[in-house]
């Protein structure tokens, strides 16, 4: 169940959908769909530049948190500016679109939800 706001699972559930994470999958590609509702534990993402990869990472994410409070996941790529940029504005705004409160934490490098969820940016060069 989606606990992130009451407002937002109220208007959903108004609507006739299970979850206030049901939202957030609305409008997806069918193949981003797919990734996002995978239910294995480990699924990577890998398409074409500009192809929402970003996109279907943030709403994995989010179903993640939602049904795991005070877990963690992580986002890796060739370094931690490298990971901000990838990452960073599409959790902000995915969180401000449907209300998630995800914030960010500069002495942790993580979006942390309201539920303790946290998600972890690493940088994966061995040099730092």
């Amino acid at each position: 169940m989606f606990h992130f706001t009451h407002a937002l699972t109220q208007a959903i559930r108004a609507a006739g959908e299970q979850s206030g994470f049901a939202a957030t999958i609305k409008g997806l590609f069918p193949k981003q769909r797919d990734y996002v509702l995978c239910p294995d534990a480990i699924c990577t993402n890998h398409a074409a530049r500009r192809s929402g990869k970003s996109a279907g990472n943030v709403r994995r994410l989010a179903r993640k948190a939602a049904r795991h409070p005070n877990g963690l996941s992580f986002f890796g790529a060739k370094d931690l500016k490298t990971c901000k940029r990838i990452i960073g504005p599409t959790v902000r705004e995915v969180s401000q679109e449907y209300d998630l409160g995800f914030q960010w934490s500069s002495q942790d490098n993580a979006f942390i939800a309201p539920n303790g969820y946290q998600i972890w940016l690493i940088g994966l060069s061995e040099d730092g």
